[in-house]
């Protein structure tokens, strides 16, 4: 089975992909902060959801697909120390990455599964 090529026409959004890193607080100390790695346009659909009962309220948890291009610019090592914000669409917001594959195919792009924050 021939893997569907996409056309750049379909990443309708743009992700930052960024990177959790060091940083100094300026008082001597150190915090966390996130640095944005790398640019790049995507697709985004949703793909299951869920409901659970966390501290007596109902929490709902969605699993999203992110596919991106790969290209010579963009060859991140995507995994926990990484989140993807989305900045624009009604898909915006922050997504804490789960799985990262790599199809190879005509042109080969991640498909990435993703929740939302």
């Amino acid at each position: 089975m021939k893997k569907k090529f996409r056309y750049y026409g379909e990443f309708k959004h743009t992700a930052e992909f960024q990177k959790q890193s060091r940083t100094s607080d300026g008082a001597g100390g150190w915090t966390n902060s996130w640095v944005t790695a790398e640019t790049a346009r995507c697709e985004i659909t949703p793909i299951s959801g869920s409901q659970g009962l966390e501290m007596s309220q109902i929490v709902g948890n969605t699993v999203y697909k992110i596919i991106v291009r790969q290209n010579s610019n963009f060859n991140p090592m995507l995994d926990n120390d990484y989140r993807i914000y989305v900045t624009n669409g009604i898909y915006a917001g922050y997504y804490n990455i789960h799985t990262a594959l790599l199809i190879d195919g005509d042109v080969p792009y991640y498909e990435i599964n993703a929740y939302r924050k």
